[in-house]
């Protein structure tokens, strides 16, 4: 049995590839690392779900909050290098952010947070070093199983050693929002508020693991 193909590197990769994949627009979550090209693996229902989950209430209670703005999926890279050194991760925050900020599909400020959902085979941790020169704040690492949240702050240009909550909260500085996990529940507010809401619970994941029963 052949191994589950969780990732590739392209290096050279052939003309007709590239051509293939922007046509059947299978390249949306490919990303480019200073000119290898990095075929990124497909997401699961419980993924989509999850970082749909915390989009809606990014949008929904930060963003008019903060004036900030919430971008699913959308290249990020250096300046003046777009095309041949970016990255796309699942979302980026961009607080009080002007209106045109975007160009031929990629993000033309830095943003202030960006959030992962860390999964098997996922190259979420291998981008740290690539958001902190390039000048982003805060990334987040959730994990897609056990929901819990490693909080990484930036120092110059390099991350510092993540706060992490599992079964526990902790607050983003950058943003004010108050994360929590408890039993695998996602649970997001604001630092000087009671009100926490969940977003996301273990049955909500379960749903996708459920076989489907006859009626």
């Amino acid at each position: 049995m052949k191994p589950e193909l969780s990732k590739g590197i392209i290096p050279d990769t052939p003309r007709e590839v590239l051509c293939w994949r922007a046509q059947t627009g299978a390249d949306y979550l490919d990303e480019v690392w200073d000119g290898f090209y990095h075929v990124s693996s497909e997401k699961d229902a419980v993924h989509h779900t999850l970082e749909a989950a915390l989009e809606c209430w990014l949008m929904n209670s930060w963003g008019p909050r903060d004036q900030g703005r919430v971008f699913r999926e959308i290249r990020i890279g250096r300046p003046k290098k777009f095309e041949v050194d970016y990255r796309v991760p699942g979302l980026c925050l961009v607080c009080d952010c002007p209106t045109e900020v975007l160009h031929d599909g990629y993000l033309t400020v830095t943003p202030n947070v960006v959030i992962e959902i860390v999964h098997p085979g996922s190259f979420a941790h291998d981008k740290l070093e690539f958001f902190a020169q390039i000048g982003v704040q805060e990334i987040w690492l959730i994990d897609r199983d056990s929901r819990k949240i490693d909080l990484f702050g930036c120092e110059g240009r390099r991350f510092i050693p993540p706060l992490s909550a599992l079964e526990s909260q902790i607050v983003s500085p950058v943003t004010g929002i108050r994360m929590g996990n408890q039993n695998r529940e996602l649970t997001l507010g604001f630092e000087f508020s009671n009100r926490q809401e969940v977003i996301f619970t273990a049955a909500d994941a379960d749903v996708f693991h459920t076989p489907n029963r006859p009626r």
